[in-house]
């Protein structure tokens, strides 16, 4: 008889975290399944719990992990990840899939993450980091090629901005250094890089410390709106495998970027042990490095779960008992072609836009689609939207066409009063 597991998935607000728990769910490896602190669109799932410990408190995970007697936990968010709930659970002797606080820094500051890959010659764009307003206004100026501004701490859809003049430049500076101060560890700092051109590409990898295993090379369309305009965000759709993404640039990247982050970070603590979600862009046939998540990405997340074939319980556990390697051989993907695509509350991501009754319409499940719900909560008079990403819907077809009307017939079931989603994912490979 198999052994079975407890395991805690730390989220709740996120449609990669509904993905997650619904994976975990089927493996017969689990026999309780806490998702914590959980939410309440998705508590009807038969064999899930919650517990109402918020995923900024870290000393209440550790206490609910030791009353359950938890196996494994997984974490969903970044924020906690950042703050050290890693270091937290492995001091109390607890399993727990993620990396150290350190090696966290990659998502958590985008001055340590660009001088790590300048360190350990990982491939990425140009760039500067400034504590001066003047000084980075200046640069802009004087340097065509200073086009993205980026905050150094944590700032979600607000931390990064793609300028295509100097005005635009400018006004980043001022809102980010001196407007809203999003760095919150210190003086406000930004980083002006080199703009890129080309398709986005979400690197999906499973990392014991040593051994490395990449699931997936997704296509990101990160823009809220079609044809790549309007802000960016944390993803509106995603195509799994990417398109033009071969096994020789596959291999490449591996070489280039895989690798050597996860041998260079141990210089920093312990090996890096989880979930590395790569943004990557492809420039003229080359890779660059565009940003680091340590943890499971959204929605990458859930396009890359309906091709895989294996346990991801499995996964998760040879990551954190360092056997990934036996698996190399043994990765089982779906050949078929899968397509994700967001709806989200009007004025996404700038506007938040809360309590639209939203309705499912039969048929949205299928045997090729399933529905992964985000920013919605339930209540006695049913789902209503909590803002920003409402619902990701991912659907299996045998070609790229298939796959995407589908995914389009599914979305188009998800509905609420301003719902946005973009009309190109699947098309143009651009970003």
């Amino acid at each position: 008889m198999t052994e079975t597991k407890r395991v805690m998935v730390i989220g709740g607000g996120s449609a990669r975290d509904h993905a997650l728990v619904g994976a975990l769910r089927r493996s017969p490896h689990v026999s309780r399944l806490f998702f914590v602190p959980g939410n309440s669109a998705v508590e009807h799932l038969e064999g899930v719990e919650s517990a109402p410990v918020a995923t900024q408190d870290l000393a209440g995970l550790v206490e609910l992990a030791e009353m359950e007697e938890i196996d494994l936990t997984v974490v969903g968010p970044n924020t906690p990840i950042i703050m050290g709930v890693v270091d937290l659970f492995r001091d109390a002797g607890l399993a727990i899939m993620g990396p150290h606080k350190a090696a966290a820094r990659l998502e958590g500051s985008k001055v340590f993450a660009k001088n790590f890959m300048l360190r350990n010659d990982i491939p990425s764009s140009r760039f500067a980091v400034f504590h001066d307003t003047d000084r980075a206004t200046h640069f802009c100026r004087s340097r065509g090629w200073a086009r993205v501004i980026k905050t150094d701490g944590l700032a979600y859809e607000k931390g990064v901005e793609v300028c295509h003049s100097v005005e635009q430049c400018e006004a980043s500076i001022q809102r980010i250094m001196v407007d809203e101060v999003l760095d919150s560890d210190g003086p406000a700092r930004v980083v002006i890089e080199e703009r890129l051109e080309g398709p986005e590409i979400t690197l999906c990898v499973l990392s014991d410390g040593h051994d490395v295993l990449t699931l997936d090379a997704n296509l990101n369309y990160p823009r809220a709106l079609d044809h790549g305009a309007g802000m960016r965000t944390r993803g509106m759709g995603a195509v799994s495998p990417a398109p033009d993404v071969d096994a020789e640039l596959l291999k490449r990247m591996e070489e280039t970027i895989v690798l050597p982050t996860v041998r260079g970070i141990s210089d920093y603590g312990p090996p890096l042990v989880g979930a590395l979600f790569i943004d990557v862009i492809i420039e003229r046939g080359d890779p660059y490095v565009l940003d680091f998540n340590v943890r499971f990405g959204d929605p990458a997340t859930q396009v890359m779960l309906a091709r895989l074939k294996n346990d991801l319980f499995e996964l998760m556990e040879a990551c954190v008992g360092g056997t990934l390697g036996a698996f190399r051989q043994g990765l089982s993907l779906d050949p078929r072609t899968a397509v994700s695509i967001v709806t989200a509350t009007d004025g996404y991501p700038a506007v938040r836009r809360r309590d639209d009754p939203v309705t499912l319409d039969p048929g949205i499940e299928t045997e090729f689609r399933t529905v992964h719900m985000g920013g919605m909560r339930h209540t006695k008079d049913g789902l209503l939207t909590t803002g920003a990403r409402v619902a990701t819907v991912t659907a299996l077809g045998d070609d790229l066409e298939q796959a995407t009307q589908r995914a389009y017939e599914g979305i188009a079931k998800v509905r609420f009063d301003g719902a946005h989603y973009r009309k190109d994912i699947g098309s143009g490979y651009l970003a």
